[in-house]
């Protein structure tokens, strides 16, 4: 009897396929998304008929798509650049931003972004077969808004309130991938915006609520895409101290504590921080808690510290 012992490995020889572009108008965006999702759904029935697409390009209509808006590439979309044992591609609009994807391709055609660019736009980044998780960046704002109170609009508040409530259900992971969902986070920036840093399970999909909402509420997004490129641990790291505390003309001072442990449990509600935070907080009194933070955010900070027996209250910072 012989036997004999093998030692392999698996490769895979696929990642996903993103590209995203800008242009002058939403009209425009949303034009060149329903263009390419007609012909990618064509080109993929068509994909899937054929035994042999490279020999039959005439036919593609990829093909007869590209030479008829005068694009470059002789026969895109017919050999290993088309998804073969992934999904089609998906495309969706989200304001100025038109965003393709395609879960699992060794490539795609380059005949997108080149349509970018006759259709006066641009590719903003283009991700050509990453094996990593695809994390979508959004800042949401008024468009042309200047309020003189400095305070966040009662849009960006509701879009956040509405955002927490979408979100956990876009960024599950798919039934067959056992690796932790990376929650997703929402924090504050300049300008009384507000920003997101979201993996979702689909990218065209998570993009295509979160567009829905903003249309919903009136407010305008910005975006953008970027491979995770493997790194452990959490890709947002750096962002979740980045908490989301509407702008405005009121400061929160805290004087004294009472029982330490009680302090600490308001303080790190009140500004949502860590434990080692809210230490550091009330080490060396007195001090101010939050700095330019609306009313509404300052009152109920002052209300929690004042149930935990703190001596705290808060006040508008004049402005020259």
């Amino acid at each position: 009897m012989r036997i004999r012992l093998f030692d392999a490995f698996a490769s895979n020889n696929s990642g996903s396929y993103t590209i995203v572009g800008t242009f002058e108008s939403a009209a425009t965006a949303e034009d060149v998304a329903r263009v390419l999702a007609s012909v990618c759904e064509a080109h993929a029935r068509w994909r899937e008929s054929e035994r042999d697409p490279s020999s039959n390009s005439d036919s593609a209509p990829l093909v007869a798509w590209a030479r008829a808006n005068a694009l470059t590439e002789p026969s895109p979309g017919c050999d290993d650049d088309w998804p073969q044992y992934g999904p089609a591609p998906t495309v969706c609009s989200a304001g100025r931003f038109v965003l393709l994807f395609a879960p699992y391709t060794v490539t795609m055609p380059k005949v997108f972004g080149e349509y970018f660019y006759r259709r006066e736009g641009r590719v903003q980044v283009e991700l050509d077969h990453a094996h990593s998780d695809v994390a979508t960046y959004f800042t949401f704002y008024i468009d042309g808004a200047r309020r003189l109170d400095d305070t966040v609009s009662p849009e960006i508040l509701a879009l956040r309130e509405r955002l927490e409530a979408a979100l956990p259900a876009l960024v599950e992971r798919d039934p067959a991938d056992d690796r932790a969902v990376i929650a997703p986070v929402l924090y504050g920036s300049t300008w009384r915006s507000l920003e997101l840093a979201a993996v979702f399970r689909d990218v065209v999909t998570g993009t295509s609520a979160v567009r829905a909402l903003c249309a919903e509420l009136g407010v305008a997004m910005w975006l953008r895409v970027e491979s995770t490129d493997g790194r452990e641990g959490d890709p947002f790291a750096a962002l979740r101290g980045a908490r989301f505390v509407p702008w405005g003309r009121f400061r929160v001072f805290l004087w004294k504590v009472g029982d330490r442990v009680r302090a600490m449990k308001a303080v790190r509600e009140a500004l949502q921080c860590s434990l080692e935070e809210a230490k550091r907080a009330i080490e060396n009194l007195p001090a101010e808690l939050l700095v330019d933070v609306d009313e509404p955010t300052a009152k109920r900070a002052v209300a929690l510290l004042l149930e935990a027996g703190c001596d705290a209250d808060a006040g508008p910072v004049a402005r020259g």
